[in-house]
């Protein structure tokens, strides 16, 4: 069964960029968010201010703690729960890029007195994928590079989870097979994870901005 859902994974990861390529030619050449997007998002009618980012990444900041946190606390959903520090650190970095990195450092510390248990994979794998992302919406990259560099992070944090601390890449269903089934699945499963990210993103900040355009009427529509 677990080689028959690595098999699935790989194919899956080759068809995926074709289909969406064959959807919309121009998929992979876009940016994430339109750039006009970006300022209704986050401003809000508020001028933009140190003490008003700084508040922010503090929120998100302790968002990041509890969610990542909620794997030893919550149990069964709490390691579905854990992986949404992804999303404090994406918002974090696509408001301000120093704000991701400040999240990702106080977070880090934070959980050496909360959950020390859960640094490596904060570190490792939710937090440089969920940078990364924030930082392509940010700078305007397009999907390709978006979904190049997450991926890039998400496999070297695997690597070192894997290589380093000894934790199994892929829950263990890798077990038994030969090195370049495990590169493949493992790059596999990066490439499709790091894509719901984003695309996540993606629905999350239009989904934000139609709410917003809702209460203070300053929002505005997607960007065909």
């Amino acid at each position: 069964m677990g080689q028959l859902f690595l098999i699935v994974l790989i194919t899956l990861a080759i068809a995926l960029p074709l289909v969406l390529w064959l959807k919309n030619r121009k998929y992979w050449h876009e940016p994430i968010i339109p750039k006009g997007l970006l300022p209704a998002l986050f401003s809000a009618g508020l001028p933009s201010s140190p003490a008003r980012n700084l508040a922010l990444s503090g929120i998100l900041c302790a968002f990041a703690v509890i969610f990542q946190g909620s794997a030893l606390y919550v149990p069964v959903a709490g390691h579905f729960l854990s992986h949404f520090a992804t999303l404090m650190v994406t918002l974090a970095a696509t408001i301000q890029i120093r704000g991701g990195l400040y999240v990702v450092a106080a977070a880090s510390i934070l959980l050496l007195f909360v959950a020390p248990k859960q640094i490596p994979l904060f570190l490792f794998f939710d937090a440089p994928l969920g940078f990364w992302i924030g930082w392509s919406i940010i700078q305007q990259k397009s999907r390709l590079m978006a979904w190049l560099l997450s991926l890039t992070s998400l496999l070297l944090g695997i690597i070192c989870l894997s290589y380093l601390l000894g934790l199994p890449a892929l829950g263990g269903l890798e077990e038994g097979l030969a090195g370049p089934w495990i590169a493949a699945s493992t790059a596999s499963f990066a490439a499709i994870y790091s894509w719901a990210w984003f695309s996540f993103m993606e629905q999350f900040l239009y989904l934000f901005n139609r709410l917003l355009q809702q209460k203070t009427g300053e929002g505005k529509g997607p960007v065909s």
